[in-house]
């Protein structure tokens, strides 16, 4: 397994390594000694999977809120996704800041999401599966969400979304999300 920085400090491309023989291949998809060699969290809390029948089903920008920010590392099983990361951390210098990467089955890569980050993906193929393993359980009353749509993100989708859930539809542009759920009262850099 090869941890690689991503265009924003905090998130990693994980490269795991698959070995193959006549049966198939066997990888690893967590590696407490990898993660812990790059400052990471090696604490996972609660895993999930996210089962999209549909391509082109939208998902976030998801994040929770402070005092219990999440990581999050998250891996396409089954499908391919347009996978975002958008830096919602108010001090940072790259606070507004996203990313994007294709996340498919065959390709073995998964993205580790740090504290701060809001997180979203476009399904690109019918019957997609995406795993999470993440380092906070979830709660319910600190879910919070960025609008996918934010003009001031400017996020280059590479298709419209055609199945997007009604909480996701209303979530407020980034300049609209209280700074204490974005952790500037906590320890979030």
């Amino acid at each position: 397994m090869k941890l690689e920085k991503s265009p924003l400090d905090g998130c990693f491309f994980v490269h795991m390594e698959p070995r193959s023989d006549e049966r198939g291949w066997f990888k690893r998809t967590f590696d407490r000694a990898a993660f812990q060699e790059f400052g990471l969290s090696s604490g996972i809390d609660h895993t999930a999977l996210s089962f999209n029948t549909k391509a082109k089903t939208l998902r976030g920008l998801h994040f929770q809120a402070s005092p219990i920010m999440d990581e999050k590392l998250v891996q396409c099983v089954q499908g391919a996704i347009f996978d975002v990361v958008v830096d919602i951390r108010p001090n940072s210098q790259t606070l507004g800041c996203w990313f994007s990467v294709e996340l498919k089955s065959t390709s073995h890569i998964a993205l580790f999401i740090g504290r701060g980050f809001a997180h979203g993906f476009l399904t690109l193929r019918n019957d997609t599966l995406v795993s999470y393993h993440m380092t906070h359980e979830y709660d319910l009353a600190l879910s919070r969400g960025i609008r996918w749509n934010d003009p001031d993100l400017a996020i280059k989708w590479p298709r419209s979304p055609a199945v997007i859930a009604k909480h996701d539809e209303k979530w407020p542009n980034l300049a609209h999300v209280s700074l204490l759920d974005l952790g500037l009262a906590g320890d979030v850099e």
